[in-house]
């Protein structure tokens, strides 16, 4: 038997063989390499669509809430200003004070638009091929979101538990045809108070604090946008705040 297998592989034409087996491998070379540009291909039409999603989401944010955001915290910064001003006698009393003693009590209510970063955040953010737009991302909303919301909550505790309590007790509220409007009780006592200067000037330094927070995120914001514009080849434009 060991004669017979020893003639029958004389007749084997090894060239043909190692060809048909170079072929082989060759085949499932090409193959393995398609399979992987094919997965390539979609992780990279997935990470154009979130990101597409992102940078439609931050310019919503910016647009229609962060900007409204921004112009209310700046006329409460006014008002506190002008408050002051009265109370250290640059300015005399006139009834266009009561509406920047009502302003005195004005919140600040943000919401963030997070979902399509949660949803790259949940497929896998670090896949992301530009290492530059994903640490100015994870920033923009894992550092920058959370420190807004610190103050912009310490600023409203503040006016709840300090500010609103002082202003009901010495304050009567006016109804205007633009809306409400606060009156001194008794004008010369406010003008004398040291408990409600305190409280209008730790006001006015919490609502600087929090303008120059939302007007920070304002600008990382723009220039998160504009780099995920440019990673998509969409013409940058979003103007500066």
């Amino acid at each position: 038997m060991l004669r017979r297998l020893l003639k029958d592989a004389k007749r084997v034409d090894w060239r043909y063989a190692l060809g048909e087996l170079v072929l082989i491998v060759i085949s499932i070379l090409i193959a393995l390499y398609i399979s992987n540009w094919n997965e390539e291909r979609k992780e990279r039409e997935f990470e154009g669509k979130m990101l597409l999603e992102v940078e439609k989401s931050i310019g919503s944010e910016l647009e229609s809430h962060l900007a409204s955001r921004i112009h209310r915290i700046q006329e409460i910064e006014r008002s506190t200003e002008i408050v002051l001003k009265y109370l250290d006698d640059e300015i005399p009393f006139s009834d266009s004070l009561h509406q920047h003693f009502w302003h005195l009590n004005w919140r600040l209510i943000f919401e963030y638009q997070r979902t399509a970063y949660e949803s790259l955040k949940a497929r896998g953010i670090h896949q992301l091929q530009s290492d530059t737009l994903r640490q100015m991302m994870m920033e923009y909303y894992d550092s920058d979101h959370p420190w807004v919301d610190f103050f912009v909550l310490d600023f409203n505790t503040f006016t709840t538990d300090r500010m609103k309590p002082y202003c009901d007790e010495n304050f009567a509220i006016l109804r205007i045809d633009s809306g409400q409007e606060y009156e001194p009780l008794n004008v010369f006592t406010l003008k004398e108070s040291i408990e409600f200067k305190n409280l209008v000037i730790g006001k006015y330094g919490k609502t600087r604090d929090v303008r120059f927070r939302l007007q920070s995120l304002f600008r990382k914001g723009v220039r998160l946008r504009n780099a995920i514009r440019v990673n998509l080849k969409v013409e940058p434009n979003v103007p500066q705040k």
